[in-house]
C-alpha cells in the first residue's frame, strides 16, 4: 500500500510506532518488521530495521526504536511489512501479509540531537533545494529532465517501491534516459557527493 502521502514527524533519538493487526476471521501469528531509510539511498539496509517482533493479538501493540544521530534530515520513506508464517524482509513478495509505505519527516523537532546540530542540519536542507531546482517531467515517458543549479557534477540512483535500485549513473547534459525501465512509481535520488535529494516520480 502506497501511503507515503501521510507525514509522520520524528525526532532524533527516542521514538514509539503503534501497530495492530486486522484479521477477517480467526487469529494468526503475525511477522512484524519496520525499516527507516535514514541515508534516503532508497534501499531498506539491515541496519535500518527498527523494529521485529510477532503477534496474534489484534490490539494495539507498541514498540519503541531510535533515530540515530546520522541520519539525514527530512522526509524519507517507512516501510511496514506484516508476514503470515515468517519473518518479512524489506523487499519480497508473499502470500499473506501487507506491506505499506509512508513518509517520516527526520528531525522535525529538536529530539535528541541538539538545538546546534539541528540548526546546522536545517541550513544543509536548504541549500540542498537550492542544489535540485526541479525534476521533471512527472509523469515521465522517456527521459527525466533534472534542473540542476550552480552546474554540480551529480549522480544519480531509480528506486522502485520496493527499494530495489533499477538504474544508477551520472546525471550527463541534465537528463536521465528512461529506455528499457516498465511503468510505475519510482523514487528518483541524486547526490553531488555531500548532499543528496529525493523525489517521487511516475513512469508512464
Amino acid at each position: 500500500g502506497d501511503f507515503t502521502a501521510q507525514v509522520a514527524n520524528l525526532n532524533y533519538g527516542a521514538n514509539t510506532i503503534i501497530l495492530s493487526v486486522g484479521f477477517a476471521s480467526a487469529s494468526y501469528t503475525e511477522h512484524w518488521a519496520v525499516w527507516i531509510d535514514f541515508n534516503k539511498n532508497g534501499t531498506f539496509e539491515g541496519t535500518e530495521k527498527v523494529v521485529s517482533a510477532s503477534t496474534s493479538e489484534t490490539s494495539n501493540l507498541s514498540y519503541n526504536f531510535d533515530i540515530p544521530s546520522t541520519a539525514v534530515l527530512g522526509n524519507t520513506r517507512m516501510r511496514v511489512a506484516m508476514k503470515w508464517n515468517g519473518v518479512p524482509t524489506s523487499c519480497e513478495t508473499f502470500g499473506y501479509g501487507e506491506v505499506e509505505d509512508y513518509t517520516v519527516n527526520i528531525g522535525s523537532t529538536m529530539g535528541a540531537k541538539g538545538a546546534s546540530s539541528i540548526k546546522v542540519d536545517r541550513k544543509l536542507e536548504q541549500e540542498d533545494k537550492v542544489f535540485l531546482a526541479k525534476v521533471y517531467p512527472n509523469p515521465a515517458t522517456t527521459y527525466i529532465q533534472i534542473s540542476l543549479r550552480n552546474n554540480r557534477d551529480s549522480s544519480f540512483t531509480l528506486a522502485n517501491m520496493q527499494g530495489s535500485i533499477i538504474k544508477s549513473g551520472v546525471v550527463t547534459d541534465n537528463k536521465i534516459s528512461l529506455e528499457g525501465i516498465t511503468s510505475g512509481i519510482y523514487f528518483i535520488t541524486i547526490s553531488d557527493g555531500s548532499r543528496s535529494v529525493s523525489e517521487k516520480i511516475m513512469i508512464k
